[in-house]
């Protein structure tokens, strides 16, 4: 069940369950956006790129991200509107095979109306290894307990 804008609070951590970053996602990715730069989709472009093999798009992570959220039902709030992100940061490669996970920390919580709150989260992708790859602050507009 969601949880509403009553039931969050600042300093509140919660992690979201993993994912694996697949060959079929990055492909997936790539056609659906028309980003098919070769750092993703080409072992031989990618090898002589920085990071010497195939990287996930930043935005596919991030996309990924937001997904392993709103699967984790017990800690994922009723949200009305997802308002904005700020600092986006791509802070490490993700490669395929690697897996990663999103630790959220509610950093402030404001009434808004009768209705709804305005939550804003900080959302850091980990790694496997427990690397921050991603961060961002989300803005979110969550429904009040009893709406």
């Amino acid at each position: 069940m969601t949880r509403t804008f009553e039931d969050l609070a600042p300093r509140e951590e919660t992690l979201s369950g993993e994912r694996t970053i697949s060959d079929a996602d990055v492909r997936t990715f790539a056609t659906l956006t028309g980003d098919e730069n070769p750092i993703h989709l080409s072992e031989e472009a990618a090898r002589q790129g920085r990071f010497g093999r195939r990287v996930a798009h930043g935005a596919l992570v991030f996309s990924m991200s937001v997904g392993l959220l709103q699967q984790d039902h017990e800690h994922w709030p009723d949200v009305l509107a997802f308002v904005g992100v700020e600092r986006l940061r791509f802070v490490r490669p993700v490669f395929l095979g690697d897996t990663i996970r999103v630790r959220q920390t509610i950093r402030s919580v404001d009434l808004v109306d009768a209705n709804s709150g305005m939550v804003e989260a900080r959302e850091d992708v980990l790694n496997q290894d427990g690397a921050i790859v991603l961060s961002y602050m989300a803005k979110m507009l969550v429904r009040r307990r009893g709406v």
